[in-house]
């Protein structure tokens, strides 16, 4: 039996029922709508589809296509409500689903037609009462099945904020009532960043009540709801930011800095909790790099004093554990651990009095984000986001009764969900608020050669567009394609358009592996990308015309960024395989060749390499994001592109080399961002237009660097959520 929005299907039936009320359907239909239930959110071929539902005929394409508008119209609503189209590949379920396991029923003894035989003495009825006795069994099995999996019986989300500012890190008060978050301005309406800061706001006002303007994020509110704490983020002029653990009073609103936390990662940053008697903070502590060298601990800090203490040893080879949350009884702590940027997992493990672990950590679910934190409900199970960037749905993990591990996906695909939190009230009511994001980012193109012109340049131009995703794009060497990575199809997946954006297929089919980061090959036959291959990325080659495809490196680490040398003698990449990212270089890729043993270019850290024209030089970024140029076979001639500093104020990410000494990207002087080009020498800046500042931008330049194309986040939103009296 499943359950969705207003429909209940009783499959042993073989009814769809609404509200009570009965849908007739033709039976290949019901078989249809069967299937789909049975594999809720996940991207389903055609062929699949075909294969699975007239498994005992051939039929064609155009009869799936017919069953699928007969559903719909039963279900009624949008076309795409429940059942979302994938253009040229098939269907995704989208409701959100309760599946109901009920008591098995013995199947009635069948009348037979018996033959006459001799009369016998009477035998008790020892066949009967097994019957009986087995249907017992049965029918205590199937409801221990059911009540052994509570499942959450309501989703229906209500959004608490609605502003074209992205909040994040959303913390409920002890008492349900009130909700503090961070917000960080877009610069989608200004090319100038709006300001950061916490916000207060009373759930159910439209007002909210500004805290701070500096960009601080993570609050988590002391047991008593006097006091929060949160990290704040200092900007270095050398783009180095310094974090720091930092107490507010909500009563008189003085701050006090009680410890660095050294966090340079991904937003929103290394989690903060309170212990439930409010004497410490938890949080992670580190170098201040994501390096394997050197991996972050999880502390406690000692609230009136500030002395930190380290609650167990990170793993080695691991970049260590962030995002602490507690249960109520404090004998419960859930964490994120990373062993790439792009290979973390959500663990937990039984506390002591005294918060020391007992036992190992385990493993609650792999395949999370950096950025991953989880919630506990009243039953001590977990709420966490799963899922690729930009497709990310909330799951609950937990033990039913008989101790048995179980999952269940909460949220509907199709919204991106994180940063979940949950606080129970004094009315025994429990309230989920999470971060709902949507991201709608295009490839823009700008005609470098009318730059030098300001009053007839021409203006950049949108050149690739959808209601999704599409990012990281590649001109061809011959300046004919654009490879790009695009959500498009529900899945991160490469995709291939003529320079007129026209023409656009998708040339990979790798589902949830998420697909990004193109290169193309000189002859223009081939494509490199990085796709996740086991706990995360590796380079794959695929040939556009066919599809043809194979994993390229392998081994430890992750591979990520490659791009070919425009002589595609060598494929550069950037890899954490030492424990930091470093940019390492294989000869050309070739299907049905081994990979041959990587070199390592950098000596202190790079990603994101990129080639000069003439080969001679590599530009990489450095770990704090700082532009780097290298000059091929000669690493001691390393230098710094530019730095933030009086007579030049500008910082170029990332740099993209381009002919003659001229290194092209977004220019950013701390207040304003440019797209243009710095002369790597003599430091010359030469802008072409104002730019929207976007960390996930890249770049690549057309033949003779006549064409400047980019990804950029053209709308993002991300609004807080709230599930009110959850029922399981």
């Amino acid at each position: 039996m499943f359950r969705f929005g207003s429909f209940l299907v009783q499959v042993a039936e073989r009814q769809l029922l609404r509200e009570g009320a009965l849908l007739p359907l033709q039976p290949k239909t019901f078989d249809l709508l069967v299937y789909f239930l049975r594999n809720p959110g996940r991207l389903i071929r055609k062929e699949e589809l075909l294969e699975q539902v007239w498994q005992d005929s051939h039929v064609e394409e155009a009869n799936l296509a017919v069953h699928v508008s007969l559903l719909r119209k039963a279900l009624g609503g949008a076309a795409d409500e429940y059942i979302l189209t994938v253009p040229k590949y098939g269907y995704r379920f989208v409701a959100g689903i309760e599946a109901e396991a009920l008591p098995v029923e013995p199947p009635a003894p069948e009348a037979a037609a018996l033959p006459p035989v001799a009369i016998s003495p009477p035998r008790r009825p020892r066949t009967a009462l097994f019957i009986l006795l087995l249907g017992g069994v049965l029918g205590v099995s199937g409801l221990v099945l059911a009540l052994s999996r509570q499942r959450l019986q309501v989703w229906n989300p209500i959004p608490i904020t609605s502003t074209q500012e992205l909040e994040l890190s959303p913390a409920l008060s002890p008492d349900g009532a009130r909700i503090l978050y961070s917000v960080r301005g877009t610069w989608h309406t200004s090319p100038t960043p709006v300001a950061a800061g916490l916000r207060l706001k009373q759930i159910g006002s439209d007002r909210s009540t500004v805290l701070t303007n500096a960009p601080d994020y993570n609050a988590a509110w002391a047991p008593d709801g006097q006091e929060i704490a949160f990290v704040r983020y200092m900007q270095k002029p050398n783009m180095m930011d310094e974090s720091y653990l930092v107490t507010r009073s909500m009563k008189t609103g003085a701050e006090r800095t009680i410890t660095a936390v050294n966090y340079r990662g991904q937003l929103p940053g290394p989690g903060l909790t309170y212990t439930p008697d409010g004497k410490y903070i938890l949080t992670s502590v580190g170098t201040g790099f994501f390096d394997a060298n050197s991996p972050r601990h999880l502390v406690s800090v000692e609230r009136s004093s500030g002395a930190v203490r380290i609650l167990w040893d990170a793993p080695k080879g691991t970049l260590g554990d962030w995002n602490p949350v507690l249960n109520s009884q404090a004998d419960r702590l859930a964490f994120t651990r990373c062993k790439t940027a792009s290979a973390c997992s959500l663990y937990e493990v039984k506390l002591s009095d005294s918060l020391s672990p007992i036992g190992e950590p385990q493993m609650v679910a792999e395949g999370v984000l950096a950025d991953a934190r989880a919630a506990y409900l009243a039953d001590n199970s977990l709420v966490y986001p799963s899922g690729p960037l930009h497709a990310r749905t909330l799951w609950r993990y937990g033990l039913d009764w008989l101790s048995k591990p179980f999952r269940e996906q909460l949220s509907p695909a199709g919204e991106d969900a994180a940063q979940p939190c949950v606080v129970r009230s004094a009315d025994g009511e429990e309230r989920l608020v999470y971060v709902g994001n949507r991201v709608d980012s295009n490839i823009w193109a700008f005609n470098t050669a009318s730059a030098a012109n300001k009053e007839t340049r021409s203006e950049p131009k949108r050149l690739i567009a959808s209601t999704r995703i599409d990012q990281s794009p590649a001109i061809s060497t011959d300046g004919a394609k654009i490879a790009f990575a695009s959500t498009r199809s529900g899945m991160w997946e490469i995709w291939v358009c003529s320079m007129t954006g026209e023409d656009c297929r998708q040339v990979t089919r790798q589902g949830p592996a998420y697909s990004r980061n193109p290169t193309w090959s000189a002859d223009g036959k081939y494509i490199a990308f990085e796709s996740k291959a086991g706990e995360g990325p590796q380079i794959f080659l695929v040939e556009v015309a066919t599809g043809r495809l194979e994993q390229i490196t392998k081994g430890r680490g992750t591979a990520m960024y490659p791009s070919w040398s425009k002589d595609s003698k060598w494929l550069y990449y950037s890899s954490d395989q030492s424990g930091r990212a470093e940019v390492y270089r294989i000869p050309a890729p070739a299907f049905g060749q081994s990979s041959a043993t990587p070199e390592q270019i950098t000596p202190f850290g790079g990603t994101n390499p990129q080639l000069s024209p003439d080969g001679k030089t590599l530009f990489f970024t450095g770990l704090d994001l700082t532009g780097f140029r290298l000059t091929i076979g000669k690493p001691e001639s390393v230098a710094v592109i530019q730095t933030m500093k009086p007579g030049n104020p500008f910082f170029i990410y990332p740099p993209t080399p381009g002919t003659g000494r001229w290194a092209y990207g977004l220019l950013f002087n701390g207040k304003s961002s440019f797209w243009g080009r710095l002369d790597w020498e003599t430091q010359a800046v030469e802008q072409f237009w104002p730019a929207r500042f976007d960390r996930n931008v890249s770049l690549s330049l057309g033949p003779g660097d006549k064409l400047l194309v980019w990804s950029q986040t053209d709308d993002s939103n991300s609004d807080l959520m709230t599930v009110d009296r959850l029922r399981y």
